[in-house]
């Protein structure tokens, strides 16, 4: 657990996902990283709740659940992190 890791605010940027951090530190991943959330409509997105004192990010209706370890200690998935030059 990271001690002042605690997510504040979640901002959806074309296909970017923006995690602020209590510590003011802004996160951002490609939607594509959250299957569920990329596949669902923009206003269900914005459907969100933090919980766990901002340990967690939940979608209620997509059944979706983000938590903040997760996104700070989660390996980019095959296919992502290339780079061209």
């Amino acid at each position: 657990m990271f001690v002042n890791a605690r997510i504040c605010d979640v901002t959806f940027v074309g296909r970017q996902v923006q995690f602020e951090l209590a510590d003011e530190r802004i996160v951002t991943v490609p939607l594509e990283w959250f299957p569920i959330l990329s596949l669902s409509p923009a206003g269900d997105r914005e459907d969100y709740q933090i919980e766990d004192d901002g340990r967690a990010v939940v979608w209620p209706r997509l059944g979706e659940r983000v938590t903040v370890d997760g996104i700070l200690l989660t390996r980019t998935p095959p296919g992502f992190g290339d780079c061209d030059g």
